[in-house]
């Protein structure tokens, strides 16, 4: 009889749980969008934290050279906060699918939490805003986009070094926190 460990056993619970969600997610209404989305960003976040062990004190040097625009969550209108939430995951999705290859990271962990956030997005496209977007909405969109540009070009710089890919997952480790206080608005 085979013996799967503990640790083992967690790692399919989180896979089970990402296949399940993920197959009911277009089966939902949008009446409880807001606290799926919580759940996920969560279990996002706890994935996120299992990629990688603790930050190499080798990588305290490595100083950042991006910061988050901040102004894209000031908006309270739940039009912006489902398109800078939109963006953001789209481009935590990009760019983390693109670490697999680079980094000494945890394969099947960043897998994972890859499938976690596309399951994120899938249900962030399935309830859209009624009202529409609006041209501020596009306004953040582009601070974004513009964002994530510095920090491609940060880990080029840095020639995708472990300390590079190391100050970026901190960095989304904040994005998780800005999600969070988005979603409190969609």
């Amino acid at each position: 009889m085979a013996c799967i460990s503990i640790r083992a056993w967690g790692g399919l619970w989180q896979i089970c749980l990402v296949v399940l969600l993920s197959a009911h997610v277009t089966a939902l209404d949008c009446s409880n969008f807001r606290d799926l989305q919580k759940v996920l960003n969560r279990n996002s976040m706890q994935l996120l934290g299992q990629v990688a062990g603790a930050f190499p004190e080798e990588c305290l040097e490595v100083r950042p050279t991006f910061r988050f625009p901040d102004k894209v969550l000031r908006s309270k209108a739940p039009h912006n906060a489902w398109m800078a939430t939109y963006e953001i995951l789209q481009q935590l999705f990009s760019l983390f699918k693109m670490t697999l290859p680079k980094t000494a990271w945890d394969t099947h962990s960043v897998e994972r939490l890859l499938n976690a956030v596309h399951l994120q997005i899938k249900r962030l496209e399935t309830c859209p805003p009624t009202n529409g977007l609006y041209p501020s909405s596009r306004n953040k969109a582009t601070k974004l986009k513009k964002y994530f540009r510095k920090i491609d070009d940060f880990l080029r710089e840095k020639n995708y070094s472990k300390c590079a890919w190391e100050v970026v997952r901190i960095e989304a480790k904040t994005w998780f926190y800005y999600l969070d206080k988005l979603e409190n608005r969609l």
